[in-house]
């Protein structure tokens, strides 16, 4: 589905990937990295874009399923977190702040690694916060026929106490039935024609 939406990856947080990064904090030494960014081989690839503020994830390579990972870091990440990375051929970016201000991640993606389009599916807190920043252009919902029940949910979009809905609005532009009685639903978002 991502390949409908012609983009060159995907932007994800460090919850989501914590699972898939196996390997163990280890600093190989040597030259102070460059505190800005890092361009590993086959960054020119589909990328795995994942932010993760406080370098608290440990990857055994730069390859994560075919895709090549970046890692957005904080501007307090340690030298020996980016030298590790450097070591295991991931790529990396540096926020000038602590906060990962996607404006800014979005700016750095097309201009280095010639990424213009980018499919955040992330958690509601990441989602929420391209969301706000008016970054997002079209919103792609799979449903599921499963029933979860469990009252600790969370939303696709999360932004704290006002939320969106006095503030975004949605065109539908598609509805497909997808395979195992999946449901794809495409929207628009912010369109003179759009419902509440």
């Amino acid at each position: 589905m991502e390949a409908d939406f012609e983009t060159r990856g995907y932007v994800v947080g460090r919850v989501t990937m914590e699972p898939y990064a196996k390997g163990a904090a280890h600093d190989p030494g040597g030259d102070k990295p460059d505190r800005e960014y890092h361009l590993a081989p086959g960054h020119e690839t589909r990328l795995a874009v994942v932010l993760d503020p406080a370098g608290k994830l440990h990857w055994e390579t730069g390859n994560l399923d075919g895709d090549h990972l970046l890692m957005v870091l904080g501007r307090s990440v340690s030298d020996a977190h980016l030298r590790e990375l450097v070591s295991r051929g991931v790529s990396y970016l540096v926020a000038p702040d602590e906060r990962i201000d996607p404006a800014w991640l979005l700016d750095e993606l097309a201009g280095k690694f010639d990424a213009s389009r980018i499919f955040v599916e992330g958690g509601g807190i990441l989602n929420g916060g391209f969301l706000t920043a008016g970054l997002v252009d079209r919103i792609s919902i799979l449903l599921v026929p499963a029933i979860d029940g469990r009252s600790a949910a969370h939303n696709i979009f999360e932004t704290g106490e006002d939320g969106l809905a006095k503030h975004m609005k949605l065109r539908l532009v598609s509805v497909e039935q997808e395979v195992h009685q999946m449901i794809h639903l495409t929207y628009d978002v912010n369109c003179d024609t759009a419902v509440r």
